[in-house]
């Protein structure tokens, strides 16, 4: 596997990520009293949490490419694809722990299962729709005409 494509995949998970958290994101209750939350100092306490549990993940599926890849190709893949989803359960569990019940409410989130069922929806629609978004870009590229230099001949 190409260390583009892998580069592209994090960043995608790295999107993910971040617009999972803008999308559950409410901003400051009507009644917050003092300087207002914003969203990205909230996104990035939780993505220490998230770089951590990533790069675990991310060393994880290291090992079972350069084991597996040449006898089980789609169980690499499929391991993948359950580490990424296994990193964001693990950080959403870390995270919640650290906030004050005030704190949570505060946001919005009145238990754990709710704001893990709002961020990993969130988190699969907007992987989805990145892939989605990248397939359809690809596909116009590729549909595109090209300019074609008509080769010399030597007769």
């Amino acid at each position: 596997m190409k260390i583009s494509v892998i580069i592209r995949f994090c960043l995608l998970l790295l999107g993910a990520e971040i617009g999972a958290s803008f999308f559950i994101w409410s901003g400051s209750p009507t009644d917050w009293i003092g300087e207002p939350l914003h969203f990205w100092s909230f996104e990035g306490f939780r993505l220490r949490y998230w770089a951590l549990v990533f790069a675990s993940s991310g060393l994880l599926w290291v090992v079972a490419w350069h084991s597996l890849y040449r006898r089980a190709q789609t169980i690499v893949l499929v391991l993948g694809l359950l580490l990424a989803a296994m990193a964001e359960v693990l950080t959403s569990i870390w995270y919640w722990k650290q906030l004050s019940w005030n704190e949570a409410s505060y946001l919005g989130w009145l238990s754990f299962r709710l704001y893990l069922l709002e961020h990993l929806f969130s988190w699969f629609a907007v992987a989805f729709g990145c892939l989605v978004i990248r397939y359809l870009w690809t596909r116009s590229r590729g549909a595109q005409p090209t300019a074609h230099h008509p080769r010399i001949r030597n007769g």
